[in-house]
């Protein structure tokens, strides 16, 4: 049984390596290397241009605590992923206090269809 993971701004080569990836969290100094993945049209298209890497490291510290969707934000975090001591993506992952089913809004907040009080986490890679 195998899986798959697209990982932003991948390099294939090393993504098909045969060494186990290894993250660590994102730091400022990696941010040259990160950035020129993002003039890809495809990860610019959905996540936007070089400055979302770093938008990533500042938003962190303030989105914790905060509601969005119906849930509170309980972690944000950032990783490089390597593989061969080589970079090849990217993983934003933010932790919330629960699952909800979003529907949308309306005049008193976010319309929440379900909800499953586990933590939760949503993943961009």
């Amino acid at each position: 049984m195998g899986f798959r993971v697209n990982l932003i701004g991948s390099d294939v080569s090393a993504a098909r390596s045969s060494s186990v990836p290894r993250l660590r969290p994102l730091i400022r100094s990696d941010l040259p290397i990160v950035e020129p993945w993002f003039d890809d049209h495809e990860t610019s298209r959905y996540l936007g241009g070089q400055d979302w890497p770093g938008g990533m490291l500042d938003l962190a510290a303030q989105v914790v605590g905060t509601e969005f969707r119906g849930a509170t934000q309980t972690g944000a975090y950032t990783f490089l992923a390597s593989r061969d001591r080589r970079p090849v993506g990217l993983i934003d992952c933010g932790v919330f206090d629960r699952w909800t089913e979003y529907s949308g809004e309306d005049a008193s907040g976010p319309v929440i269809r379900e909800e499953i009080d586990v933590p939760t986490g949503s993943i961009t890679s």
